[in-house]
């Protein structure tokens, strides 16, 4: 029930990945998963895949507190 609500269409960001893009997300609070790379007619698009990387801080981060 959760995923059904979750991932109605106005709470999903898609993007068509160019070169140098970057994205940053809160691994905690988000659901995410990628689809395979297509051209333009749909097919398979090796020359332009994405490679990911996971970066991991660590400690707890310093928050700013609303006053």
């Amino acid at each position: 029930m959760l995923k059904t609500g979750a991932t109605k269409s106005r709470y999903v960001y898609s993007r068509l990945y160019e070169v140098d893009d970057i994205l940053f997300f809160d691994n905690l609070s988000t659901m995410h998963r990628t689809k395979e790379q297509t051209d333009p007619a749909g097919r398979p698009d090796s020359a332009n895949a994405r490679l990911p990387w996971r970066l991991s801080a660590k400690g707890t981060p310093n928050v700013i507190k609303k006053s």
